[in-house]
């Protein structure tokens, strides 16, 4: 019996070390070899989002291992997933700020924001927000509490309609 397990390392969803995906029944003479097929659906790839409600396909590697037994996976290869859907909670008023820190596009949009409004280096506006990744309070709100920085409301949606595109 010829067995397909999936590892993943790296992406922003716990997942067991590793999990069968696929296996074929092969009838073999001793020191006999064959070529077998096992087909993993890309649906079989994805991992439940509690945070969306749905299904997502994580970004990132996954190393294929086959063998004859979960304890026995001498080969081996890896493949990258590239999600073609939105995999991020929309960035709303009310966000907390961690939401918005592991979202690289909208991420990097209120990095460039920070910098343009606040005047600041890239690594000081990424230092900004890092400081706020624990506030359990909206992003805006928490840049008021920690830093006093208001942001008006015509800046504040100019932003959020950034983060949007930049997500979508």
């Amino acid at each position: 019996m010829a067995q397909l397990y999936v590892e993943r390392s790296g992406g922003r969803h716990v997942t067991p070390p590793r999990e069968l995906k696929g296996f074929c029944k092969v009838e073999l003479a001793p020191g006999e070899s064959r070529t077998v097929q096992i087909a993993v659906p890309v649906d079989d790839l994805m991992v439940f989002d509690t945070e969306t409600g749905s299904w997502v396909l994580d970004d990132g590697p996954v190393t294929l291992r086959v063998g004859a037994s979960s304890r026995d996976l001498p080969l081996a290869a890896q493949a990258i997933c590239h999600a073609a859907g939105g995999r991020h909670r929309p960035i709303l008023r009310d966000t907390q700020p961690i939401y918005m820190l592991n979202n690289p596009p909208a991420r990097a949009v209120f990095n460039a924001f920070l910098q343009k409004r606040l005047d600041v280096s890239e690594v000081e506006a990424d230092a900004m927000m890092e400081h706020c990744a624990n506030s359990f309070i909206g992003l805006f709100t928490t840049f008021d509490r920690r830093f006093r920085i208001r942001f008006s409301e015509a800046e504040i949606a100019e932003v959020l309609a950034a983060m949007a595109r930049a997500v979508a």
